[in-house]
């Protein structure tokens, strides 16, 4: 018995399509999507703190900093 979510042989896939969708979400978000290049420094500072305070997850850091930083909490 083959998993529910893995491609069988005579499944067809819409690539245009799932192109299409794809684009349509990229754009609706787009508006969110941020891109910074930090220097060495900031960088491990950024990353020791993720680390320490969001299991290295480095967006959520951010995410966090930034909140902190706008809402003054």
């Amino acid at each position: 018995m083959s998993d529910i979510n893995e491609a069988q042989p005579n499944d067809i896939i819409d690539i245009k399509g799932a192109a299409d969708y794809q684009r349509e979400i990229d754009s609706k978000r787009r508006h969110r999507h941020f891109q910074v290049r930090l220097d060495e420094q900031l960088a491990a500072q950024l990353q020791h703190y993720a680390d320490q305070r969001h299991s290295g997850v480095i967006n959520a850091a951010l995410q966090t900093l930034i909140s902190k930083f706008f809402n003054g909490k």
